[in-house]
């Protein structure tokens, strides 16, 4: 589903990430780990189409990014990824529904609403669809951004350090909530993280430092 080939991306005139080769396929839960500085967070930038290649090729789902337009990418890659962040980046004085349904309203899609129930349910949200994002708790607005994450069903899910902010029965039920996702939808869930509960879960695991992978298994 993606495949690197012999990449190299950086910023400006600095390269971060050099001889990237990487094959990931649909179902895995692959976890990023590595020290901050190393690279974990550029890595998912370039696979989530947000920073091109300087050297070498991206294949998203059979389609070459490095040749594609910007509307191209957006609506090959992005469009089939869903993002969760640290700092959940969601807007605080809208509901938890209208957070949600964002993604639905940047690509113009009309609301799944039994999907919609359906991820209100799996991730215990629902008494919540109404209320502020500033009047939940850390793990409750996490659970928030997984939802709105995964509002397009998409075929993968990328985080970065998504338990960063969080205690630690928190991020255990957070990882719970990625098992199930992965096992009920099959989608290839791609995580950066520190937290080594976190990276167990992983049926590949893949240690980059200095921006290069020098582990996967």
């Amino acid at each position: 589903m993606i495949k690197l080939n012999n990449i190299s991306a950086g910023y400006n005139n600095k390269i971060i990430l050099k001889n990237i080769n990487l094959e990931l396929n649909e179902g895995e839960i692959v976890t990023i780990v590595g020290k901050s500085g190393s690279g974990k967070s550029t890595l998912l930038k370039l696979l989530n189409g947000t920073l091109k290649p300087r050297d070498g090729k991206y294949f998203f789902n059979g389609n070459e990014v490095n040749i594609m337009s910007d509307d191209e990418i957006k609506l090959k890659c992005t469009r089939k990824i869903g993002f969760v962040w640290q700092n959940y980046r969601l807007i605080p004085d809208i509901s938890v529904l209208n957070n949600i349904m964002i993604p639905s309203i940047i690509y113009g899609e009309k609301v799944d609403k039994n999907y919609l129930d359906e991820i209100l349910d799996l991730l215990e949200i629902k008494k919540y669809k109404y209320s502020y994002v500033s009047d939940l708790s850390g793990g409750e607005q996490q659970r928030v951004a997984l939802a709105r994450a995964i509002m397009l069903n998409p075929k993968v899910i990328m985080a970065d350090e998504p338990t960063g902010a969080l205690d630690s029965k928190t991020s255990n039920n957070l990882i719970e909530l990625f098992l199930e996702i992965n096992k009920k939808y099959d989608t290839l869930c791609i995580i950066a993280t520190h937290d080594t509960d976190l990276a167990k879960i992983g049926t590949k695991k893949i240690t980059i430092s200095d921006g290069e992978i020098f582990n996967e298994k």
